[in-house]
């Protein structure tokens, strides 16, 4: 009974913890920078993780190459150069560097696996033990693995399908949480609804166009919380009206808590084209001494358009601010 009281206890100041963190974060968009602008070829990056304070690894779900770029807390870019990786036919979305082994996880939509790669693109021979139930034959059609975090304080890796798995709703998602040393789950997954979109939703706006939807990337914060980035596009058979609206959640799996940060939506228009669909999320360089950063990061589909307009891939930044931090 002891034993017990304390673990009750644990848990209600962890839950108490959790909670006062969850209402103290916010943040701030400050600029979005045109990365073709900036010597980087035009992708399909669906995925950012910092490799150290300047250096970032970019994940390219249509390329068997891992691409570099620097970032100063000017927000000065520059490309770095690209290795192969073993990755052919997995179909990359999600990258995370794990700083203890200098290694990069990557999960892939098409195997559902996330494989451990040393910095040369090899792989190590270990990869995050995924729960059975997680199988490419369960996971809906081109929404499994897409979002991938780890966070070097907390010692978790994070990761979730795109859609909800075919045994459960579309719009309801099971996060999963690993331990770094042994890569085997921490639990049977905490759930988490997309509100904004379900079965019928779908078929209706499948109908009329491209429809995608669901969560594209997820970033694990020092107190265990996560940001959670939901992506919603539309492109009509014309093109012309097309939009993706990006929603950045703040999450606690603690008590499912979920707060909305920031939304914003681009469009397709045919005097103006500043659609953009992100789907990768990580910390950025710190500005004006300790204020943390964040970016995200879209995907062009390799520049798609005409010689008059073009998608372009942007680097989005935000500040964050917490009054307090745990």
């Amino acid at each position: 009974m002891k034993n017990l009281g304390k673990k009750i206890l644990t848990s209600f100041i962890l839950l108490t913890i959790a909670s006062s963190c969850f209402s103290q974060l916010s943040i701030t968009p400050i600029k979005r920078i045109k990365l073709n602008k900036r010597g980087i070829t035009y992708g399909q990056y669906s995925g950012i993780t910092a490799i150290n304070d300047t250096t970032f690894a970019l994940v390219h779900d249509k390329s068997d190459s891992i691409f570099f770029i620097s970032v100063d807390k000017d927000f000065n870019i520059r490309y770095k150069g690209a290795t192969k990786f073993d990755i052919n036919g997995r179909d990359p979305e999600g990258i995370a560097f794990l700083q203890s082994t200098g290694t990069l996880f990557i999960s892939g939509e098409e195997d559902q696996r996330v494989i451990e790669y040393n910095l040369d693109g090899e792989r190590t021979g270990r990869e995050l033990n995924i729960p059975e139930e997680f199988r490419p034959e369960n996971r809906r059609r081109n929404a499994g693995f897409e979002a991938l975090t780890y966070n070097k304080n907390t010692h978790r890796f994070w990761c979730t399908t795109e859609q909800g798995l075919k045994s459960d709703s579309i719009n309801i998602h099971r996060i999963l949480c690993f331990d770094d040393a042994s890569l085997q789950p921490i639990s049977e997954g905490v759930i988490y609804c997309t509100e904004s979109f379900d079965e019928q939703k779908c078929i209706k706006m499948r109908k009329k166009g491209k429809y995608a939807n669901g969560i594209s990337d997820i970033l694990a914060l020092d107190d265990n919380t996560l940001i959670v980035m939901e992506r919603e596009l539309f492109i009509p058979k014309k093109n012309v009206g097309g939009w993706c609206t990006i929603r950045l959640y703040h999450f606690n799996p603690t008590n499912r808590d979920k707060k909305l940060l920031h939304e914003f939506t681009t469009h397709i228009y045919y005097t103006n084209l500043d659609f953009a669909n992100y789907e990768g999320i990580t910390f950025g360089p710190k500005i004006n001494g300790d204020t943390q950063t964040i970016m995200i990061i879209n995907d062009s589909q390799g520049g798609a358009g005409n010689k008059l307009f073009k998608l372009k891939d942007y680097l989005k930044v935000y500040a964050i601010t917490k009054e307090r931090m745990q």
